[in-house]
């Protein structure tokens, strides 16, 4: 699983590196260039994100994670989807983070259930979580 999860990485980082340099294609307009370089720089930082929540829940330290989803759910606006993923993993870091930011946790598990995506049924039953943890 570690070979995977360090493919990934190197794989995600490489196309961040590839992505800040590239050009326009011709035939695309800049609005249709923006939201395709913004879902693949969301993608990137999103499976960063990811693994880095994957490799620091066991130590709680999961601070990468937190910034790298944050990035990824901020850049896939035009894809619901992919952007609910990133915020339902970053709900999640919230809480494996310690000490645990419920408020945090719960303000992107909101968000990404208003989405209309596959991801809801999880992102509720987290939030549900999320919300019991904060009354007591």
């Amino acid at each position: 699983v570690q070979q995977h999860l360090d493919k990934a990485a190197a794989y995600s980082r490489k196309a961040l590196e590839l992505l800040k340099d590239m050009p326009k294609p011709a035939g695309k307009t800049d609005e249709q260039f923006k939201t395709y370089h913004d879902t693949q720089l969301g993608w990137a930082h999103s499976t960063l994100g990811s693994v880095e929540l994957q490799e620091g829940q066991q130590t709680h330290r999961v601070a990468g994670a937190i910034e790298e989803l944050k990035a990824a759910a901020a850049l896939l606006g035009a894809n619901p989807n992919l952007q609910a993923r990133a915020l339902y993993f970053l709900g999640w870091a919230y809480e494996v983070n310690r000490p645990a930011d419920h408020r945090l946790a719960e303000d992107a598990l909101t968000k990404a259930a208003a989405l209309d995506s596959p991801w809801k049924p999880q992102v509720e039953d987290l939030l549900k979580k999320v919300r019991e943890a904060q009354r007591r």
